[in-house]
């Protein structure tokens, strides 16, 4: 979604400034809560994504 709405013309008639925070908000809002999320996962139950992965590999 995000490329085709870099390529799109633009639905509204806003300022570029404008139209590239609402490009590039979401992706990024969603990565920092991801990153956080992980980050309060290791601090208060000690997992770590290597660790929870590794955890469900046949061997």
């Amino acid at each position: 979604m995000f490329a085709f709405q870099i390529f799109d013309s633009p639905p509204v008639a806003a300022p570029a400034v404008v139209r590239a925070l609402f490009l590039i908000g979401p992706p990024l809002s969603v990565t920092l809560l991801s990153v956080w999320e992980l980050r309060r996962l290791r601090m208060r139950f000690g997992i770590t994504l290597r660790r929870a992965l590794l955890r469900h590999l046949p061997g």
